[in-house]
């Protein structure tokens, strides 16, 4: 699996391809104050069951960190990732 970062400014997406197949996608918006909100996380049902939504988490997570970003996990699946993950706490941004 390999992740591409599309950055289009303060919004971007990062894309799970797999032999240039995309098999899912999460995208985020900034907010400002070094701020992103992740509102869309997804995955082809045809790769489902395979970790995918998560590991598309971790990318945009490890870019947060790089970039010193906060993350508001809006989408459902994020913010029940960030609820049991508590290895991202550094990256979310206060309520």
């Amino acid at each position: 699996m390999e992740f591409k970062h599309i950055d289009k400014g303060e919004n971007g997406v990062v894309l799970a391809l797999e032999d240039d197949v995309q098999h899912g996608d999460i995208s985020y918006f900034g907010n400002g104050n070094n701020q992103i909100t992740i509102d869309h996380t997804g995955v082809e049902s045809f790769a489902r069951g395979r970790g995918i939504a998560k590991a598309l988490l971790k990318e945009v997570v490890n870019i947060a960190r790089d970039k010193q970003w906060k993350i508001v996990p809006q989408c459902p699946f994020a913010q029940a990732e960030f609820d049991k993950n508590a290895s991202y706490a550094d990256v979310l941004a206060p309520s």
